[in-house]
C-alpha cells in the first residue's frame, strides 16, 4: 500500500467507537409493574426485532464511515510525506536492459516486468522527490532518463508509456559504467538522501572476470553509505529452454561470386533442460534455403549445422539463419554480412625460360585453376617470370605459387652481407596471413633452398633438401604416393578412404629428396607436417604454418616432364582445393559484435558521394540515420557509433549522379550474454560490500505492464463513498426517529 500504516490503523480503531458507545449508553429501563402499561410493553416486545435491526444498520454505517475516514486521511498524508522520512529523496535506477533481460516468462519479458515495477515506484513517489533512470547497457546515452528531475515532472507527459513500450537492447550490461554514471548524478546532490536501485537479472556474465569484479567493487565502494541506500531488485528467473546461435562463419577464406561456399553454424543449448530436435532456417539475402536439421541437444552441449550457398554477383551480400523462438528469442537469429569477391587472385612465379609453353608447370596450373584465362571459374591467374618479378605487388594477391624457381636475386645488406628483397617480401606476405605453394623442378638450387629459404627452420621452406644434383626424369622408373601415408585433409580428400586407389594412377618420374627430420619450430613458424610421402618413404608434400599464413611444398614438379599427374583427373580438384585452402584470409570488416562502431572508408570510385544514410535492423520502428561524411584530406570515411541492435545494417551512399551504392554490415550478439546462469544472492552481497536491501524473485511477483494502479489516486474515491455513507446514515437515522429519542426521554414513568 502507498498510504501510511499508523493512520490507517487508527481509522480501524476509531471504527470501534460506535459499538462501544452503543454498549455503554444503551437504554436502561427500571422495571415498574403497572397494569396500564402492559399493553404498551406487549407492543414494544412485538417491535423489538425491528428496532434492533434499525440500530444494527446505523452502527454498521457509522463503523464504515470511520474506516473510510482513516483510509482517506492515510492516503492523503502519504501523498504529502516522503517515504522513509520528511526530507526529499533522490531515486536513481540502474535499469539492466541487456539481451538477457529479453527472456520471456509468463507472456512477458523480464525487462517488461522490471519496467512495470519501476513505473509503479515512480507513480508512488512524493512530488518533492527526484528520479533518474539509467540504461545498464548504454549509461552514456542519456536514456531513458539520464538526469535527475522532480518526480512530478517525470509523471507528466508520456514518459511512463514510452518507458513501458521500450525494449531491451542486444548489448551486454556495463554495470560499472552505469554505477559510475549514477555516482556522477549523486555527487551533485551532496546533502540529499539517495536511494540507488540496481534492477537486473543478475546473470553470471555480468559478474565474472577479475577485471569486471574489481570494477564493480570499486563502483559500489564509491557510494557513501551514510547518504546512499542501495536496493538490489532481482528479476532473474531460471531459463529452461534456450538454443543460442553462437557463431556463423563461411568455410572459405575468400568468398567468390558463382562459387559454392560452405557456411557453418554453431548452436549451443544454454538452457537447463535438454532441447528437442529442431530445424535451422537459412537464407541468402531474401532467398530462403532448405531447412537444416538440428539434433537434440543436452544442456550445455553444442552442435554444428552446415549448408552450402552461392552468391550470384560480387559486392555486399548477407547470410541469415534462425531457430524457432524459445525463452530468449534475441539469440535465436543471426546475420552475417560479407564482401563477395569477383575472383581469387593468384600469382604464379615461374622459373622456366618460357612459362607459357605447353607442358610447363605454370601452363598445367593455369589449365587447372583458370582454364578460360579470364577468371570465369572464380580463380584468376597472373603468371610472371620469377627473374623479372617486382615484389612490391605481392600484397595484391590472395595466393602465391612458386614453380621451378631456382633462387631470388641477392642484394648487398647494411651489415655487408647479402639480402634477398624478393624473399623478404614473400616472408612478410606469408607472415601477415598470405598463402604460398612451392613446386620443385629441375632448376631449383638446393643450396638456396637449404640456405636463405630454410634458414635453420626459420625460413619458408618446410624441410631441408638433400645436396644432390637435379634428378633426371625417367618414365620407366617412377614412384607413386603411398596410399597409407596420405593424410585426411581437405586438399587431398580425393585420395582419402576409397579414393586411395586413385593414387596408383599418378606417377612421379623425378623428385627432390627432402629430409623428414626438420629443425624445431621458431617463433615465426610452426612444425612441418608431412601430408603424404612417396611409396619409397620420402616426403611428397609438406605443410607448415608461418606466422599467420601457410606454406605447402611439393617435392616434385607440376609439369609433364616430372609427372603424369597434370593429365590425371585428380590433379584438378587437388589444385583447386589447395588454392582455396591457402588463400589469404580476408578479414571481414563488415561483421562484428553488437555495440562495435560501424566504419567505412569510401573507395576511390565512391569518392564523389554526396550523402550517406543508414537503415538499422529496428527499421521502420527506428528512423533512418543520416551519417556525416568525414574528410581528412586523404580519404573520406563514414562512422556510426555503438549500434545497439543485432542484425543487418544497410548503408546507402548517394552519388552525385543520383545513383545509389549499397553496403551491408552485420552485428551479432555476444555469445557470453546468452549464459543465463544466475548469481547467488550471497555472491552479489559480497560484491556490493555493504548493507543493501535485496529483493529476490520479483519477476514471479511483478504485475504485467499496464496493470499497476497506484492506490494514491483512490483518496477521492474514499471521500465520495464516505459522503454517501454519512448521507445514508443521516437519512436512515431520521427515518428510524433515532435522533428524537434520547436516553433521558425514554425512561418509563415511576409508579406512584
Amino acid at each position: 500500500m502507498t498510504w501510511i500504516g499508523p493512520i490507517a490503523i487508527g481509522g480501524f480503531l476509531l471504527a470501534a467507537g460506535p459499538v462501544l458507545i452503543h454498549i455503554l449508553f444503551r437504554w436502561r429501563y427500571r422495571v415498574v409493574r403497572f397494569a396500564a402499561f402492559r399493553f404498551l410493553l406487549e407492543s414494544r416486545r412485538r417491535n423489538r426485532q425491528r428496532l434492533r435491526l434499525e440500530e444494527l444498520i446505523l452502527i454498521l454505517l457509522r463503523v464504515l464511515a470511520c474506516i473510510l475516514i482513516g483510509l482517506m486521511l492515510a492516503d492523503v498524508r502519504s501523498a504529502a510525506a516522503p517515504v522513509g522520512g520528511s526530507a526529499p529523496t533522490a531515486h536513481v535506477f540502474v535499469l539492466d536492459d541487456s539481451l538477457s533481460m529479453g527472456q520471456v516468462a509468463g507472456g512477458a519479458t523480464l525487462y517488461q516486468k522490471a519496467v512495470a515495477h519501476v513505473v509503479g515506484r515512480l507513480e508512488a513517489m512524493p512530488d518533492g522527490d527526484s528520479v533518474a533512470i539509467l540504461s545498464g547497457s548504454r549509461p552514456r546515452s542519456g536514456e531513458p532518463l539520464g538526469h535527475l528531475v522532480p518526480a512530478v515532472e517525470a509523471r507528466r507527459g508520456d514518459f511512463a508509456p514510452r518507458l513501458t513500450a521500450s525494449k531491451p537492447t542486444d548489448l551486454r550490461a556495463d554495470l560499472p559504467a552505469a554505477l559510475a554514471a549514477a555516482q556522477g548524478l549523486i555527487a551533485s546532490r551532496q546533502r540529499t538522501p539517495v536511494r540507488l536501485y540496481v534492477v537486473s537479472d543478475f546473470r553470471r556474465p555480468d559478474f565474472s572476470g577479475a577485471d569486471a569484479l574489481a570494477a564493480l567493487r570499486s563502483a559500489f565502494a564509491a557510494f557513501d553509505p551514510k547518504t546512499v541506500e542501495v536496493h538490489l531488485l532481482d528479476f532473474g528467473l531460471p531459463c529452461r529452454s534456450n538454443l543460442t546461435i553462437e557463431r556463423v562463419a563461411v568455410g572459405r577464406n575468400v568468398v567468390v561470386a558463382g562459387v559454392s561456399t560452405p557456411v557453418r553454424v554453431a548452436i549451443r543449448n544454454t538452457g537447463t533442460e535438454p532441447a528437442p530436435a529442431t530445424t535451422l532456417a537459412p537464407a541468402v539475402g531474401d532467398q530462403a534455403l532448405p531447412a537444416q536439421p538440428v539434433p537434440s541437444l543436452p544442456a550445455g552441449e553444442t552442435a554444428e549445422a552446415e549448408f552450402a550457398c552461392t552468391f550470384d554477383a560480387p559486392g555486399g551480400a548477407s547470410v541469415q539463419v534462425s531457430l524457432p523462438a524459445d525463452d530468449l528469442p534475441a539469440d535465436s537469429t543471426c546475420a552475417l554480412a560479407l564482401d563477395v569477391r569477383e575472383s581469387l587472385h593468384i600469382l604464379v612465379l615461374d622459373g622456366s625460360d618460357n612459362p607459357a609453353e605447353p607442358g610447363s608447370a605454370s601452363f598445367a596450373l593455369a589449365s587447372a585453376l583458370d582454364p578460360s584465362g579470364k577468371g570465369s571459374f572464380g580463380r584468376r591467374l597472373d603468371v610472371q617470370s620469377a627473374a623479372t618479378w617486382h615484389p612490391e605487388s605481392v600484397s595484391a594477391y590472395d595466393l602465391v605459387i612458386l614453380t621451378n624457381v631456382r633462387d631470388f636475386a641477392a642484394a648487398p645488406g647494411a651489415d655487408g652481407g647479402s639480402t634477398y628483397p624478393a624473399l623478404r617480401a614473400l616472408e612478410d606476405y606469408v607472415r601477415a596471413g598470405g598463402g604460398l605453394a612451392i613446386f620443385a623442378g629441375d632448376r631449383i638450387s638446393p643450396a638456396f633452398y637449404n640456405g636463405p629459404m630454410y634458414a635453420d627452420g626459420r625460413g619458408l621452406s618446410p624441410l631441408p633438401l638433400a645436396h644432390r644434383p637435379p634428378p633426371r626424369p625417367n618414365p620407366q622408373t617412377f614412384v607413386r604416393l603411398g596410399a597409407e601415408s596420405i593424410r585426411d585433409v581437405p586438399m587431398l580428400r580425393v585420395f582419402a578412404r576409397q579414393g586411395a586407389n586413385f593414387s596408383r594412377f599418378v606417377r612421379f618420374y623425378a623428385f627432390v629428396s627432402a629430409s623428414a627430420q626438420a629443425a624445431g619450430p621458431s617463433d615465426a613458424s610452426g612444425p612441418a607436417r608431412i601430408l603424404a610421402t612417396f611409396d619409397n618413404g620420402l616426403p611428397a608434400v609438406c605443410r607448415r604454418a608461418y606466422g599467420k599464413g601457410t606454406v605447402i611444398m611439393w617435392y616434385s614438379s607440376a609439369d609433364t616432364k616430372w609427372t603424369n599427374w597434370p593429365k590425371n583427373l585428380s590433379f584438378l580438384p587437388v589444385m583447386n582445393d589447395m588454392a582455396w585452402d591457402l588463400a589469404r584470409v580476408a578479414e571481414n570488416a563488415f561483421d562484428d559484435v553488437v555495440g562495435r562502431s560501424i566504419g567505412y572508408t569510401l573507395p576511390a570510385r565512391l569518392s564523389g558521394t554526396l550523402s550517406a544514410v543508414l537503415k538499422t535492423p529496428a527499421y521502420p520502428t527506428e528512423d533512418i540515420h543520416v551519417l556525416a561524411l568525414q574528410d581528412d584530406g586523404r580519404q573520406r570515411t563514414v562512422h556510426h557509433p555503438e549500434p545497439p541492435h543485432a542484425g543487418l545494417y544497410e548503408m546507402t551512399l548517394i552519388q552525385a549522379d543520383r545513383t545509389e551504392h549499397r553496403v551491408l554490415f552485420s552485428r551479432h550478439t555476444d555469445p557470453k550474454e546468452s549464459d543465463l546462469v544466475r548469481v547467488p544472492e550471497a555472491a552479489v552481497r559480497a560484491l556490493v560490500g555493504r548493507d543493501a536491501v535485496y529483493q529476490a524473485d520479483l519477476a514471479a511477483e511483478a504485475a504485467p505492464a499496464g496493470e499497476a494502479t497506484p492506490l494514491k489516486a483512490l483518496w477521492w474515491v474514499f471521500l465520495a463513498v464516505l459522503l454517501a455513507v454519512l448521507a445514508g446514515e443521516t437519512v436512515l437515522g431520521l427515518r428510524f426517529a433515532h435522533y428524537l429519542h434520547l436516553p433521558h426521554a425514554r425512561k418509563a414513568p415511576e409508579s406512584p
